[in-house]
Order: C-alpha cells, then structure tokens, then sequence
C-alpha cells in the first residue's frame, strides 16, 4: 500500500491514495492552518471508523441482517503532554434495518475490533477503545414527538475491548417522572412501550 501527501502552502496538504483520490489536509488558524481539511489526528480516527464500519457491515451482511441505516460517531481523547496520542476512543455504532438482531450486531462489532479491524489493533496498543451500539427504531406515530421517540425507545449498549460483558437492553426512563401537556410522562412512557411492541423492526 502507497500514498503521498503534497505540501500547498502554510500548513496546507493534499493526501493522495492509490485510487488517486485527494484529500485535503490542514489544521486549524490558531496553529497556523486555514481551517480547510482534515487534521492528521481527524484522519486517524476517520480510519478507524472506516475500517471497523467496513468488517461490521460485511459481517451483518453475510448474516443476512436488512440494515438500511448505519452511522460511526467516532471521538478521542489525547494526552496533554507531547507526542499527545490517543489515550481514550469511543465508537458509537448506529445500526438501523428491518428485524436487526441486537446479538448479530453486538458479534460483528465484536469481531471486528478484536479480530479484523487493522486499525484497533494498532491504535489499542495506546488507546483504550470502548464502543456503545445504538439500535435505531423506526417508527411513524403521530401522537408523539419524533425525537422524544428516538432519545425514549433508543437502547445503547456500552462496552469495551477489554471484553466487558454488555449490559441488558433497557429503555430510559430519565424523563419518566416530568410532564407534557398535562400527562404524566411515565404514563406516556408506558403507552410508548405498548406502541413500540407493535412494530418489531428496527
């Protein structure tokens, strides 16, 4: 595998790869940049998303898993003094489809953290690398704000490489004890609940 990158001007870069795609690099004003492309440390961590999004969805794929939504929100924490690597990485998995299996998804993420995302096992050598997976469920009920919805009935899973065990799916109950319109959330909680067993897909 081959690249270079071309220096432009001031801290300006282009990043070509083998396909002869560019990139543009830079950083950011107060470092001397023009705020126009990716920082070295953004790359990384766009990498690492890339890569592990790569094995992820090829594995549901083979496991024969209708995903129709899937997203890596990637963030790191880095070391004050220099080199100031990555200390602390966490992955969120998006997945949303017809009938996603939590368990397959939780596997092919597992997977590919520990056994075929290149990039974790490089950066895991300095970093530790937790990920959380959110299962997206899509549903259209009128009587309800959407994103309540989606922040009520939105389960994530937390974990991290060093093979914690994940916790038990459970729906947020932090707004349950406020009120809208005049209802007791706890009680729009629980009609929310009965909705959402009628739709099994997520």
């Amino acid at each position: 595998m081959e690249a270079k990158v071309t220096w432009n001007q001031k801290m300006s870069f282009t990043g070509t790869g083998r396909f002869g795609i560019n990139l543009p690099i830079d950083t950011s004003i107060e470092q001397g940049g023009n705020s126009a492309g990716f920082s070295p440390m953004e790359l990384l961590l766009i990498g690492l998303a890339g890569c592990t999004a790569m094995d992820v969805v090829s594995i549901l794929e083979k496991k024969r898993q209708k995903v129709t939504r899937f997203e890596i929100k990637v963030s790191g924490q880095r070391a004050s003094e220099h080199p100031k690597v990555f200390t602390d990485i966490l992955l969120e998995y998006i997945v949303g489809g017809q009938s996603i299996d939590p368990a397959a998804v939780a596997r092919a993420v597992e997977l590919s953290e520990t056994k075929y995302c290149s990039a974790a096992a490089m950066l895991s050598k300095t970093a530790h690398i937790e990920r959380k997976i959110c299962h997206r469920r899509r549903m259209n009920l009128l009587i309800f704000e959407p994103l309540w919805i989606q922040k009520s009935i939105n389960p994530c899973l937390r974990f991290s490489l060093a093979h914690q065990p994940a916790r038990s799916k459970t729906f947020s109950r932090s707004r349950a004890t406020s009120r809208i319109g005049g209802t007791p959330k706890r009680l729009l909680y629980s009609r929310l609940k009965w909705a959402a067993s009628l739709y099994p897909t997520w």
